[in-house]
């Protein structure tokens, strides 16, 4: 629908769905990443956090919230100070994964801390967008890690760019259960993510593979079924009786070298 001011209402981060929920079992340490159920008076609730005249939005990926508000609130206030704008992050979607940069003001006021807000988070330019990767279920610890840190190491080294790994919305039958969303962000970002991503998968593939191609390891004991183990040792005698042949190495016949 549309927004007073004539800017379109954003849609519910991807992967977010009225009806949708997250697994029963899900650890808590993944619930920023799986996203919680929509509040099904979503639509009531954001046109009361919305002012009536014109406006400008921008959605902030929560844990870029402090990032752009900054400590005491500076960096947040240096923008409306330098702008003329009136930036207020409202945080009544948090547990939807976002919260809302809602930007009030003279119209080139608004458009220069959009962009300011874009910047800060990462996201400014034309070329911002977002793109989605299909992930099988055997690769989506593995892109995650341990509490999270391999997806986070991602995000950093993509300049804080938001990827979330998420149940897909329809699953086939043999088709991927999960997909990787990357953005909002710069088309280079978004490569690199991707990048970063399709590389954690091949690696985990490989590792994967080689555990079911290693051999098992064979049982092997002195004297065991098969093997050429010298005989235990009678009492009273040490290292074999006197005048016996030395006794070989294990795994080949006494003396023998091999």
């Amino acid at each position: 629908p549309a927004a007073p001011g004539g800017k379109s209402t954003p849609p519910l981060p991807p992967g977010v769905s009225a009806s949708g929920a997250a697994p029963p079992d899900l650890p808590d340490w993944l619930s920023d990443i799986f996203g919680q159920p929509a509040n099904p008076n979503m639509d009531n609730m954001l046109a009361e956090l919305r002012p009536k005249g014109p406006y400008r939005e921008v959605q902030v990926p929560q844990r870029l919230v402090a990032r752009l508000i900054g400590k005491g609130g500076e960096v947040i206030m240096a923008m409306c100070n330098s702008t003329g704008a009136d930036i207020k992050v409202r945080q009544e979607t948090k547990h939807l994964g976002y919260s809302l940069a809602i930007i009030t003001g003279p119209e080139k006021a608004m458009t220069l801390a959009e962009e300011l807000v874009k910047q800060r988070l990462g996201i400014a330019g034309e070329n911002a967008g977002t793109r989605e990767i299909p992930i099988a279920s055997e690769h989506v610890s593995a892109i995650i890690g341990p509490k999270g840190a391999t997806i986070t190491e991602m995000r950093l080294k993509c300049n804080n760019l938001n990827i979330e790994i998420r149940p897909q919305d329809n699953v086939t039958a043999g088709g991927p259960s999960h997909k990787a969303i990357m953005g909002p962000g710069d088309r280079s970002q978004l490569d690199q993510a991707e990048e970063l991503i399709r590389a954690r998968i091949a690696k985990n593939e490989a590792e994967v593979s080689s555990r079911k191609s290693q051999p098992k390891a064979a049982a092997s004991s002195w004297g065991g079924k098969g093997s050429w183990g010298a005989p235990p040792l009678q009492p009273g005698q040490q290292g074999g009786a006197p005048g016996a042949p030395a006794l070989g190495p294990p795994g080949g016949p006494p003396g023998q070298s091999l």
